[in-house]
């Protein structure tokens, strides 16, 4: 929290030039350049991967049912193959 504030400081002292004390107040603006900032650094953080809810099944997906078949099918020619050549 206090990089953040120290941050913040340095960039409203950097674009002191620009603050129009006939727009908003300067706490609006500093707090302005605190919102930006916190919006900046929340976009660039990684995002947590979903879970889906407990207790509740996850929907395979179509390709996921496709690839299972097939594991499926697979296991049951080896298997076949390996009995017959027992």
């Amino acid at each position: 929290a206090e990089d953040m504030a120290q941050d913040v400081l340095l960039r409203a002292w950097q674009a002191r030039a620009t603050f129009d004390p006939a727009r908003a107040q300067a706490s609006a603006w500093i707090y302005g350049i605190a919102r930006n900032r916190r919006i900046d650094l929340l976009r660039r953080a990684p995002r947590p991967l979903r879970r889906p809810p407990c207790g509740k099944p996850q929907a395979r997906s179509r390709k996921a049912r496709y690839l299972q078949r097939i594991k499926g099918g697979l296991t049951v020619h080896v298997q076949r193959h390996l009995d017959t050549n027992s």
